[in-house]
């Protein structure tokens, strides 16, 4: 219903044919999810839909900031988990939604052998059908415009998908598959598939090194030592006072003892009897 809405496909502009496949992924990821909160990663509903997940980040964040909007983010994405969303039926479209008579079917979205095609392609073959349909006609189901739809059905007539009969348009029954195999494009899809499986395993990669312990000393790289002659010539030496001797130095090999009081007085005498002052008392500029 939304996407019948003439004012909200104005509003959404030449991006509605793309926010319509966006739709469409997360319907089919609500049905996966077996609920109304599907919790789908950009890059899954990227593949789903035939878009760059930046394309379907943004597009994402356009739907739920609508005054009406037809999604909304429960819970945003933290550590492995990505952005829960809620399915959501506005209040202009509720009523109608009650009294209408749902017909069942199958929701489709964008198969690999249509990504590198605009979505205008994908909607008009998902309009297509066995019975001959006109092109203005095919151009109404798929609520776009003749112009977009007549490039849409000869590019699918290009791919062996759509046949142009006196009667009108319709679809071949030619795999999507062997379309997407003979075109390339299936192996253009596994390497997207390849990347983006690379890209999660390096996030969950740094997820998990945010529980690791602390690093301890083990851990951290050592470091160079300096040369013990470089370290010595840093040391700055005492200068000696005028015609009196350097004061005594302890080893660095042996931890000196404690100077007690005994010591003190043992080492003032022995500097009297030399003639010299005690280093304690000596006034003398250093």
């Amino acid at each position: 219903m939304a996407e019948r809405d003439p004012d909200r496909r104005e509003a959404w502009g030449r991006a509605a044919p793309a926010i319509r496949m966006l739709l469409r992924a997360m319907a089919v990821a609500a049905r996966m999810d077996q609920g109304v909160t599907p919790a789908f990663g950009t890059r899954q509903l990227a593949r789903m839909s035939g878009y760059d997940h930046t394309t379907v980040a943004k597009h994402l964040k356009r739907l739920r900031e609508e005054a009406h909007p037809l999604v909304e983010r429960i819970v945003p994405g933290r550590g492995k988990q990505g952005d829960r969303y809620v399915l959501l039926v506005p209040e202009p479209y509720r009523a109608d939604a009650v009294a209408r008579m749902w017909r069942g079917g199958r929701i489709e979205t964008t198969h690999q052998a249509l990504n590198l095609e605009e979505a205008c392609v994908a909607l008009t073959h998902e309009a297509l059908s066995s019975a001959p349909t006109r092109a203005a006609d095919v151009a109404r189901l798929a609520l776009l415009s003749r112009t977009s739809t007549v490039q849409a059905l000869r590019t699918l007539a290009a791919l062996g998908l759509a046949d142009r009969t006196a009667e009108g348009w319709v679809r071949r029954d030619r795999p999507l598959k062997e379309v997407a195999i003979e075109t390339g494009r299936e192996d253009e899809y596994q390497a997207t598939l390849a990347e983006h499986q690379a890209e999660r395993e390096a996030w969950w990669g740094v997820i998990a090194s945010w529980g690791l312990p602390a690093a301890t000393d083990d851990d951290r790289p050592a470091r160079t030592a300096k040369p013990v002659l470089i370290l010595l010539s840093r040391v700055r030496r005492p200068t000696r006072c005028r015609g009196r001797p350097a004061p005594p130095t302890t080893s660095r090999a042996e931890p000196s003892r404690p100077m007690t009081r005994a010591r003190r007085r043992a080492s003032r005498r022995r500097a009297r009897s030399r003639g010299s002052c005690s280093w304690s008392r000596c006034s003398a500029p250093w």
